[in-house]
């Protein structure tokens, strides 16, 4: 295939959306073609609107952008690890109430 050609040459319906011969009517049949922006595009513009009309952004709103773009594979680990941190740290104040319930 050459490197200018994005879809196989088996694909002919395909093909014909790429080559804008999409336009055509055949027998009572449309083409659908959706949009989907790319994630890239999105966060440029994103950018870009913060850069032109900049509002007051602190730390919680860069946080939530981040978080925003952080892959769920990501987001599943850092609860995983959250959750271990705040059953630590229950047993922690657990083992520590029950000391002072010992020594009084």
């Amino acid at each position: 295939m050459a490197a200018g050609e994005p879809i196989p040459p088996n694909r002919r319906k395909q093909r014909d959306i790429a080559t804008g011969q999409a336009g055509r009517r055949v027998a009572d049949e449309w083409t659908l073609v959706e949009f989907r922006p790319a994630r890239w595009l999105v966060a440029a513009l994103t950018v870009l609107w913060l850069w032109l009309t900049r509002p007051p952004v602190g730390k919680r709103a860069l946080l939530a952008v981040a978080w925003r773009f952080t892959p769920r594979r990501l987001k599943l680990i850092a609860g995983g690890a959250a959750t271990l941190a705040l059953i630590v740290f229950l047993g922690s104040v657990a083992a520590l109430l029950l000391v002072l319930n010992q020594l009084a």
